[in-house]
């Protein structure tokens, strides 16, 4: 039987519980939202105690960065150094982005993932692990308290660092992929930070998205619910004047949640773009991220704040 208890067994254990979910709510036309808190609702009854100490937010009570991320439109821009360690980070990465520059553009591609173990890889690239020991400012940057304090405030709880990437968005003049609009099918909140590398204007591709209250709008007006939209659709709902452009110095950050904001990344460069991403979520979301922070190689010991360590997640050895 092609469904058979064997056979969805085999498929969570291969691609994990949430992913499985997500399949069956497409093929039987379950509603996204249904699946998400189903997942949710799972997780927290197989694992109740972690929930309860990731529900515990006392530690944020007094920070001014919990309230960071406005819910109705879930982004905000920072200019270098309001986000402290952003001039910092991108300095690092900066340098080490020179030293790999010339394999990164010997790519035939738009997005180049630098922090690879063996050098760059482009991002289609299957099963990628991250060295974070390269630039170890990374993690301390993802780690420190205004990003982790902003991501649990604005998604209620101690979330899980899901995925960590240094890219160079190389010069094209595509229109295909994630350079269309569309939402992360993650959960339906989720938290990025993305930090600006190098100075990025609208000759650098700049990440542009559209508030979540206006993607409320033109899901409503549109039928839109997953996938890919073009901008016809999207602009015939609102003002072009709607979307947001990533633009700034180097260190300038931008918050945002990219399940909630349609968005896309590099279109046209005509120059290379730097980006550090990095997105938290609930442990108990449904999409497991596809490249967990717990299987890429950084030294763990390091780090000993508990809080931090929750954020990390269980470690696990790399692919």
């Amino acid at each position: 039987m092609r469904y058979s208890p064997t056979h969805i067994a085999e498929r969570i254990r291969y691609y994990g519980f949430g992913r499985v979910i997500s399949y069956f709510a497409k093929r039987f036309g379950i509603s996204q939202d249904l699946a998400f808190a189903l997942t949710r609702s799972t997780k927290r009854m197989v694992h109740p105690m972690d929930w309860l100490r990731r529900k515990n937010k006392r530690f944020i009570s007094n920070s001014s960065w919990a309230s960071a991320l406005p819910g109705r439109i879930a982004w905000r821009i920072f200019a270098p150094g309001d986000v402290p360690g952003s001039i910092e980070v991108a300095k690092a990465c900066r340098s080490f982005a020179k030293s790999v520059e010339t394999t990164a553009r010997s790519f035939d591609c738009t997005y180049v993932d630098l922090l690879c173990v063996g050098g760059p890889q482009p991002s289609a690239t299957r099963q990628l692990v991250y060295d974070l020991d390269a630039v170890p400012e990374v993690l301390d940057f993802a780690l420190s308290d205004p990003i982790i304090h902003a991501a649990t405030g604005y998604l209620g709880e101690i979330p899980i660092l899901g995925c960590i990437t240094l890219y160079a968005s190389l010069p094209n003049i595509t229109i295909v992929g994630s350079q269309l609009f569309h939402r992360d099918q993650v959960d339906r909140k989720m938290f990025k930070a993305l930090v600006a590398i190098n100075d990025i204007d609208t000759e650098t591709g700049p990440f542009t998205l559209i508030p979540a209250d206006k993607t409320a709008l033109v899901q409503r007006r549109t039928g839109y619910r997953r996938g890919r939209i073009n901008d016809d659709r999207i602009f015939a709902v609102l003002d072009t004047a709607d979307k947001v452009t990533f633009t700034g110095p180097a260190g300038s950050v931008l918050f945002c949640d990219s399940s909630r904001c349609l968005h896309h990344g590099s279109r046209g460069n005509r120059k290379m773009r730097l980006l550090l991403e990095i997105m938290y979520c609930s442990k108990f979301c449904q999409a497991e991220p596809g490249v967990p922070v717990s299987k890429q190689r950084f030294d763990r010991d390091r780090f000993r704040d508990p809080i931090a360590l929750a954020v990390l997640g269980p470690q696990q050895p790399p692919n």
